[in-house]
């Protein structure tokens, strides 16, 4: 995980978001990635817990509300898992957070419009 540093008068960036070298303009966490945060992810992405899935579709429709002229948005996608991880989990656990954010958000949820091009794993924010 990139190392997180504050810089007075700027919101905190991750290492890599400080660098600028991602092809979009903005990115927004739910909360710092630690203690029940990273449990209730893990769970998720692990034992499919699906109700935790509605619960940080929840948190994310909030803060998509509270800043939506920031993040406007006119569709809702997931990231596709590598088709090995995938057979080998049985789902997607972003398709389970997805699905219920785009009906809160009144979205469309289209999760055929990204396509998983390499199995390398790379940290992002």
């Amino acid at each position: 995980m990139p190392d997180i540093v504050e810089v007075p008068g700027e919101q905190l960036k991750c290492s890599a978001c400080r660098l600028e070298t991602y092809g979009f303009e903005r990115a927004r966490s739910l909360g710092v990635y630690e203690n029940d945060i990273v449990r209730a992810i893990m769970m998720l992405k692990f034992e499919r817990i699906e109700p935790l899935a509605k619960w940080f579709a929840g948190r994310l429709a909030e803060i998509y509300i509270v800043n939506e002229e920031m993040f406007s948005a006119d569709v809702v996608v997931p990231v596709p898992l590598h088709r090995e991880r995938q057979k080998e989990r049985g789902y997607n656990q972003v398709e389970l957070l997805s699905k219920p954010l785009s009906k809160m958000l009144r979205l469309p949820h289209r999760g055929v419009l990204l396509m998983r091009t390499s199995h390398a794993r790379k940290s992002l924010c």
